[in-house]
C-alpha cells in the first residue's frame, strides 16, 4: 500500500470506504491470501513527518496530525472516555486498530472542575495515557488526537477489510517510513492491483481554505517538494534541499519572488503555517493577494476562501454586516495571533484586497485569568465592517 500524498484518503467526502475498496478490487482479480506481509509504504515524501517549527505540545492535538505520504481518515482518532455505570472510566479508541497503545490512569474521585481529565502522549510515542477523572454529572468525554502513524492505521484498515473480503494474509502489517526504502515500488514488473485517485486539486485546496485543515496545508507544500525534487533546481540555495518539505519551500519562495514579495517581507519553513519560524507582514499578503487576482487561476482562490455568513470558518461571523455574504477571506490563530487576509467589496464598489494581523495581542482577562471581551475576531471583524462600509 504506497501513499502518494492525498490527504483526502479515507475522508468523509472523498472516500470513507477507501479500505473496503482496495481489498474489493483486490478480490475481484481472484486474490485470495497474500503470502507475506502487508506493507505500508509513506516514503514518497523524503523526511520526517512532523513540520519544522511545530511546538512540541501541539502533536497529539487533532489540529497537528503527521503529514504522512500514507494519510488516511485525516490521521485524526477518537478517544472516548466514559463512565462504566458509575465508576470512571472506560478508554476506548475509534478505529480500535490505530496503533495507539492506551495507559488508563483515570481514578473515581468526585470532582467539579472541568479540567480534572487530561491526555498525555510524549512527541514521537504511541503510549496514550488518561489520567484523572470525569467531572460529576458527566458520562462521557470525546477527545479528537493525532494519530501516532497514519501508514500503520492505514495499513491495519486495509488488513481488516482484507479479511472481510476473504483474502487471507500470512503475514503481519509492517510499515516503511523514510528514511527506510522498499525496493519493490521501483522494482521492474512490479504490478500495480488498484488505485484511489485524489479529488482534483481545485478541491483539495477548496477544503484546505474553508476549514483551515493544517494536515492539507502541510501536504500540498509537500507534495509541491516532491515534484520540484524531481526537476532538481533550486536556485536560491548553494546545496540542494534534502527533504520534501525543503524543496516545497524553495518552490514557495520562487513564486513569491514572481508576486514581487522581498525575501526579507515573507519567509517560510512549512506549510501550515503553525511554526513561529513562519514570518510574513501584512503588506507582503495584500501584494500577493493582489498578484493572484490577476492570475488565471484566480477563480479557484476565489472559490475555496470562506465566505463571511455563509460557510467554512467564517460561517459565524460578520452577520448582518457590509461584510456579510461579501467578504471571502482566510483565518489565521496563534497564541497571542489573530489574522484574517483575503478580499471584500466596499460600498464604492471597489474591490479591495486586505490583510489585517493582531500581534503580541493579549487577551484580556478577569481576576481569574478568564479571558473577556472583546475577543481578537471581534477587534479584527470591527476594522473590517469599516472598510467593507467604506464610502464616498
Amino acid at each position: 500500500m504506497y501513499g502518494r500524498g492525498d490527504p483526502s484518503l479515507g475522508g468523509p467526502e472523498t472516500s470513507p470506504d477507501c479500505a473496503n475498496r482496495f481489498a474489493a478490487a483486490l478480490a475481484a482479480r481472484g486474490i485470495r491470501r497474500v503470502d507475506g506481509d502487508l506493507v505500508a509504504d509513506d516514503t514518497f515524501f523524503q523526511g520526517p513527518s512532523i513540520g519544522s517549527g511545530w511546538e512540541a505540545n501541539d502533536l497529539q492535538s487533532w489540529f497537528a496530525p503527521p503529514a504522512s505520504a500514507l494519510s488516511v481518515h485525516g490521521n485524526v482518532l477518537q478517544v472516548r472516555v466514559a463512565r462504566d455505570g458509575v465508576r470512571c472510566c472506560e478508554v476506548a479508541v475509534d478505529p480500535p486498530d490505530s496503533g495507539m497503545q492506551i495507559v488508563n490512569q483515570t481514578a473515581n474521585a468526585a470532582t467539579n472542575d472541568e479540567d480534572a481529565l487530561g491526555l498525555y502522549r510524549a512527541p514521537g510515542a504511541d503510549t496514550l495515557y488518561v489520567y484523572g477523572a470525569l467531572p460529576s454529572g458527566v458520562t462521557t468525554k470525546t477527545y479528537v488526537v493525532s494519530a501516532p502513524d497514519p501508514a500503520l492505521l492505514a495499513g491495519n484498515l486495509l488488513r481488516d477489510a482484507l479479511k472481510q473480503h476473504g483474502i487471507a494474509l500470512d503475514g503481519h502489517v509492517r510499515v516503511v517510513h523514510w528514511p527506510q526504502a522498499d525496493s519493490a515500488v521501483t522494482t521492474p514488473g512490479t504490478v500495480t492491483l488498484a488505485v484511489i485517485a485524489s479529488p482534483p486539486l481545485r478541491d483539495l485546496i477548496r477544503h484546505m481554505l474553508k476549514y483551515s485543515d493544517n494536515l492539507y496545508a502541510q501536504t500540498l507544500l509537500l507534495q509541491v517538494g516532491a515534484h520540484a525534487a524531481q526537476r532538481g533546481i533550486c536556485a536560491d540555495r548553494a546545496t540542494p534541499p534534502r527533504s520534501s518539505e525543503g524543496w516545497g519551500a524553495c518552490a514557495l519562495r520562487a513564486m513569491l519572488a514572481r508576486a514581487g514579495i522581498a525575501p526579507e517581507d515573507a519567509t517560510f519553513e512549512e506549510g501550515s503555517g503553525m511554526s513561529r519560524k513562519d514570518l510574513v507582514t501584512p503588506a507582503a499578503t495584500v501584494r500577493l493577494l493582489a498578484w493572484i487576482a490577476r492570475q488565471s487561476f484566480a477563480s479557484v482562490l476565489n472559490d475555496a476562501l470562506p465566505v463571511a455568513g455563509v460557510d467554512g470558518t467564517l460561517a459565524h461571523r460578520l452577520l448582518g454586516t457590509f461584510a456579510d455574504n461579501n467578504l471571502r477571506a482566510k483565518t489565521g490563530t496563534l497564541t497571542h495571533v489573530y489574522a484574517l487576509s483575503g478580499y471584500l467589496t466596499n460600498a464604492r464598489g471597489e474591490h479591495l484586497a486586505f490583510s489585517l494581523m493582531l500581534d503580541r495581542y493579549q487577551r484580556p482577562t478577569d481576576t481569574l485569568g478568564r479571558t473577556v471581551a472583546p475577543s481578537p475576531t471581534d477587534d479584527l471583524d470591527a476594522i473590517t465592517v469599516m472598510l467593507a462600509g467604506s464610502s464616498p
